[in-house]
């Protein structure tokens, strides 16, 4: 899932802080979709929303799993209650409060974005996916 924070102002493009582990963790949430489908994402990233800090549903954005190796960074299967489609990006940091990361972590995550695909969600109020075909 996608929130404006993240988007760059084409809204084409994804930031490289929306795959900057939060501090003292080496995990960025994501949902396989493999292990589900596309009206779960969008209704998981709408289940997360948080307006007051900047978090409102976008749409969703795409990686694969080999993408995430070739950026020299992991993808760990975390399943839970609440997503059982839940996996974790790790870069291999674990980044302190308000410290920017040191340069080869910061260039996994760029690339990490560079490659990642953005759909912007044409419908989202809706409850389903209306959008192109993630991939």
């Amino acid at each position: 899932m996608c929130f404006p924070k993240y988007v760059k102002k084409d809204e084409k493009t994804i930031k490289s802080s929306a795959f900057r582990t939060p501090a003292n963790m080496d995990e960025v949430s994501v949902v396989k979709l493999e292990y589900t489908d596309s009206d779960f994402c969008k209704q998981h990233g709408k289940k997360h929303e948080d307006p007051s800090n900047e978090r409102k549903y976008f749409g969703l954005a795409c990686i694969k799993v080999g993408e995430i190796h070739s950026c020299d960074a992991d993808i760990v299967f975390t399943p839970n209650s609440d997503n059982p489609a839940h996996a974790d990006i790790q870069i291999g940091i674990k980044p302190e409060k308000r410290v920017e990361l040191p340069s080869e972590f910061q260039y996994k995550v760029d690339e990490i974005a560079r490659i990642s695909r953005l759909f912007k969600d044409p419908n989202v109020t809706s409850s389903t996916w209306d959008g192109d075909e993630l991939k």
